[in-house]
């Protein structure tokens, strides 16, 4: 499980600065003023998948909420990648706060919908064998790759990105 934790004191120096936890509890106490701070925690959510379990579902639409605005304890934007051609299909939604950027939440997006697919949709010269190692040092070049093959080998599947502010 990954998360970020936050210094809540505000004459802190690391007020509402984000350390990196993983494999963490709950709670967590600032490393600078040695305060009680708060954690966020990185969330996978499955919505739409009408009764099918998780790991057997068809997703249509993968979501990454990003940009996590400490001082709100909110996300400022979604990015939205869908899959064309699917009309019934699950969501698969990440929200993290280690994403800060669209570019880098849309390939999350991208990764999450191609990974999730995997064997699960049945149309010709669509490749159900992609995998990616988040431990190999060219992981972001896997990614691009993964996008790219869906949408050469299959016209009728193409991925639609757009990126929504909330």
């Amino acid at each position: 499980m990954r998360a970020v934790g936050y210094c809540d004191n505000s004459i802190c120096d690391d007020f509402h600065k984000g350390t990196f936890l993983l494999n963490h509890g709950e709670s967590f106490c600032c490393p600078r003023c040695r305060q009680l701070g708060w954690v966020e925690l990185e969330k996978k959510s499955y919505y739409d998948l009408n009764g099918v379990d998780k790991e057997q579902a068809v997703y249509r639409e993968a979501r990454v909420r990003f940009d996590f605005r400490p001082a709100t304890r909110k996300y400022e934007y979604t990015a939205v990648v869908t899959v064309d051609g699917l009309e019934n299909g699950g969501v698969f939604e990440i929200t993290s706060p280690l994403i800060k950027t669209e570019k880098r939440a849309l390939k999350v997006a991208e990764y999450a919908l191609c990974t999730a697919n995997s064997g699960r949709i049945d149309a010709e010269g669509f490749s159900t064998e992609l995998h990616i190692d988040l431990s190999s040092p060219d992981w972001q070049r896997q990614i691009d790759h993964c996008g790219k093959v869906l949408s050469e080998r299959d016209k009728r599947i193409q991925f639609a990105v757009e990126t929504q502010h909330e």
